[in-house]
């Protein structure tokens, strides 16, 4: 047998096959039973199973979308799943039927230990856990309905971008009052724009080099003036008093 070269090698087969094999390429011996975990948000597993394509991550079965739980976790860099305007066109064309449907819920997403970069621009989500994504490098959740955000267990957050969405039809209570940044030691891109935020404690992130906090009520945020001389991007902050 010879299956070298495909996308999903090498592939898993019965023990017992394999071992009268005398060319075995592409395929290893062990169990056939797939961990599956099934998606309830069809507008998340539709665009999945777009971005994923050929990879046997995403099963589907009628209508129904599952995710293998052992290669999900084996996959790593980027998801994108926006839902910007020029990515409704896109997936439109692709034919996705769920194009223009916003995304609400990520249940599955959990899965997906390995991935370093996430981008959920311009959907419709009250809630995300990312405590157990300890891999990612860059979050951008612009544009969402999320009012409370623990980013404190991503401790190789470079890039984190949740600027506050402007809809008329965001609940009262969708942007962020707070958020606890001082184990986000690597972080260089800050921005987090027309939130609800009254305070924030920038003290530990002294990687940074870009800042934009404008339009928060809390604004102009005084931060450290090691960290704020070294912005080439500094809105909605100034140094702080000796």
């Amino acid at each position: 047998m010879n299956l070298s070269g495909n996308t999903g090698a090498p592939f898993t087969i019965p023990e017992e096959i394999y071992n009268n094999l005398i060319t075995a390429e592409g395929v290893e011996p062990g169990s056939m039973t797939t961990d599956l975990y099934t998606i309830t948000d069809q507008a998340f597993a539709e665009y999945l199973n777009y971005r994923l394509a050929g990879q046997g991550i995403i099963v589907k079965e009628g209508n129904t979308y599952q995710i293998d739980k052992e290669k999900a976790a084996a996959y790593t860099g980027e998801l994108q799943l926006s839902k910007a305007a020029a990515y409704l066109t896109e997936l439109s064309e692709a034919g996705v039927e769920t194009a223009s449907t916003k995304i609400t819920n990520v249940d599955g997403l959990q899965w997906f230990i390995g991935v370093t970069n996430l981008i959920l621009t311009s959907n419709e989500l009250t809630t995300i856990d990312l405590t157990i994504l300890v891999n990612l490098e860059s979050v951008t959740l612009n544009n969402n309905w999320i009012a409370t955000l623990d980013v404190t267990k991503n401790t190789k957050l470079t890039v984190l971008n949740y600027n506050a969405s402007s809809s008329s039809s965001a609940p009262t209570d969708s942007k962020l009052t707070a958020i606890d940044l001082s184990k986000n030691i690597l972080l260089t891109t800050l921005s987090m724009t027309n939130h609800s935020i009254s305070a924030i404690d920038l003290s530990a992130n002294k990687a940074l080099t870009s800042v934009n906090l404008s339009g928060n009520p809390g604004a102009p945020f005084k931060i450290p003036a090691e960290i704020y001389n070294n912005l080439t991007i500094a809105n909605g902050v100034e140094p702080a008093d000796n």
